[in-house]
């Protein structure tokens, strides 16, 4: 199967998540994950694997962009980890799961395990290593404006 264009690139990776998503959720029981997103339940899983983190660290580390901080707050606020001041920096917030988001993370990761084994062995070495680093190509192929030119000072687009 060859993708056409972009935008089928973007529906194919979107079914793809949602299944991925459903299924998840869907072995965790409604009982267990409440109304958490799939991104918020692996961002335990993520500080979970990297332990108590600056916040800092542990946005890196899951990629979850400018959701971050709302993901975070509510993760707080529904009791799945809580924000320390750092004893380093005043100024830098240390993230730790809770009982409660480490009984989460534990429950998410042999579903994870079962996903990888099964999906891993639909895709050889190298096609699920080009699989994997798909976000960071696409990030490094697509061009950035110069944010420090004006409007006036840019060159017309064709």
């Amino acid at each position: 199967m060859q993708i056409q264009n972009v935008a089928d690139l973007f529906g194919r990776l979107e079914v793809a998540r949602e299944v991925l998503g459903d299924f998840l959720k869907e072995q965790l029981g409604p009982e267990t994950c409440g109304d958490l997103s799939v991104t918020q339940i692996l961002l335990l899983v993520r500080l979970y694997k990297v332990g108590a983190s600056s916040a800092t660290t542990v946005k890196n580390h899951c990629n979850s962009g400018s959701n971050f901080p709302y993901n975070y707050q509510k993760l707080e606020k529904l009791g799945y980890l809580e924000n320390k001041t750092s004893n380093i920096s005043r100024r830098e917030v240390q993230l730790e799961l809770t009982e409660k988001g480490k009984d989460l993370a534990q429950k998410t990761l042999p579903i994870l395990a079962y996903l990888n084994k099964e999906i891993g062995d639909c895709f050889t070495h190298e096609a699920f290593v080009k699989l994997v680093r798909l976000p960071q190509t696409v990030a490094s192929t697509i061009p950035r404006p110069d944010i420090t030119q004006t409007r006036e000072t840019r060159p017309p687009s064709s």
